[in-house]
């Protein structure tokens, strides 16, 4: 029994240790306006059985100088709906934490000074059915959103609710396909579909965006602010 314990360990021992898997590379938003980029968003994205993790930074730049960041990450449910999200805010002037969780009754949400105990403002909100997040205009949450959309034909249109923790809100939203098309990605050519996003009827150019086939790209115009 002694000498068939010593063999194992001895096997065991000299097994190649397993080859680390490489972290993916993340994908990267430049949001402009004009030619000017005045946010950048990296962020990767996690799927496992239970649903999809979002972990990223977005970096500002503010007009006349000053920089912030904003550091999230989100837990979503495999139907797209938001589990849990936590957004670090670190800007002139705000150091916060901004927080939301699914609860039996809808969402909870609140904000909290950093190294405060209690939050400074809480929330709930009774959105059940259909909810996407949809924070800070966050290229990430479009993106989750947009994933979620692929049946959508061209033309067509889905009513959603839109979690904004930001406002300490959850909006009707219309999402309707437009018309596909192409872009370039490092030089080569990718297709794109585009999708327009509205807000109590209401257009939002801001949170319009076309998604394309490569894992980094630079948002068409209307995320890019040109309408």
């Amino acid at each position: 029994m002694l000498c068939a314990a010593s063999l194992l360990l001895l096997a065991v021992a000299g097994s190649p240790a397993p080859t680390p898997v490489p972290a993916p590379a993340p994908d990267t938003f430049d949001m402009t306006i004009g030619d000017q980029s005045f946010r950048v968003e990296e962020f990767r994205r996690s799927e496992s059985p239970d649903g999809v993790t979002i972990s990223g930074k977005l970096s500002l730049t503010f007009p006349g100088g000053g920089t912030g960041a904003l550091t999230q990450e989100a837990r979503l449910a495999k139907d797209g709906h938001p589990v849990s999200y936590t957004l670090d805010i670190d800007v002139p002037g705000q150091q916060l934490v901004l927080a939301a969780r699914r609860t039996d009754a809808g969402y909870s949400m609140t904000i909290t000074p950093k190294g405060a105990t209690e939050p400074e403002k809480s929330r709930d909100t009774a959105a059940k059915e259909d909810v996407f997040l949809l924070d800070n205009n966050l290229a990430s949450h479009l993106d989750a959103l947009t994933r979620g959309l692929r049946d959508l034909g061209v033309g067509e249109e889905r009513t959603i609710l839109a979690l904004v923790p930001q406002v300490f809100q959850a909006f009707p939203a219309g999402v309707r396909r437009g018309r596909d098309g192409q872009a370039l990605s490092g030089g080569a050519p990718v297709a794109t579909r585009s999708y327009h996003h509205r807000h109590g009827g209401a257009p939002s150019p801001s949170s319009s965006c076309a998604r394309t086939t490569a894992r980094s790209c630079r948002p068409r115009s209307p995320c890019s602010g040109r309408s």
